[in-house]
């Protein structure tokens, strides 16, 4: 409901008990933000590797405060690479929370969680492209787009 409509019912509570000789009572009321949307979140990478040796291009976990899992990712590749190979893994995977986020303990130890590997084939030099995206089972979707340089 609009804020105008609510300030609006309001002011015609505060009227109609005026009116029947009870005390007038003005109720501000205030809309709170919503959640963020959730929808596909869009992230472009840029790596560099050599050709022939394993980089990871991503990982990610999700945790309760007490660093247990707290839900499950869901990744799939989107866009495979030309000229190498896309590998995504079950793997515990050290966090990366940053204060004041209270799951800053949990990056002193491995968890379950998800990585994304990239190998170039031995002998490509150049560059390569690949799109992946994860799910959490909280209802965030990224979607990954990835270029690398191979030297």
């Amino acid at each position: 409901m609009p804020m105008r409509a609510v300030q609006s019912i309001a002011t015609v509570v505060s009227l109609v008990m005026a009116a029947q000789g009870a005390t007038a009572q003005t109720y501000v009321v205030q809309r709170l933000p919503s959640a963020p949307p959730k929808s596909v979140q869009a992230i472009k990478l840029s790596k560099e590797a050599m050709a022939g040796q394993k980089i990871r291009l991503w990982s990610a976990v999700l945790l309760n405060p007490d660093c247990t899992p707290s839900g499950t990712i869901t990744s799939r590749v989107i866009d495979s690479p030309q000229h190498g190979q896309l590998d995504i893994v079950d793997a515990p995977t050290f966090p990366n929370y940053l204060p004041p986020n209270p799951r800053v303990a949990c990056d002193r130890t491995a968890v379950p969680g998800k990585q994304v590997f990239y190998t170039p084939a031995a002998d490509f030099h150049g560059r390569d492209h690949m799109v992946f995206q994860n799910a959490t089972s909280d209802g965030y979707v990224r979607r990954f787009t990835v270029d690398v340089r191979v030297e």
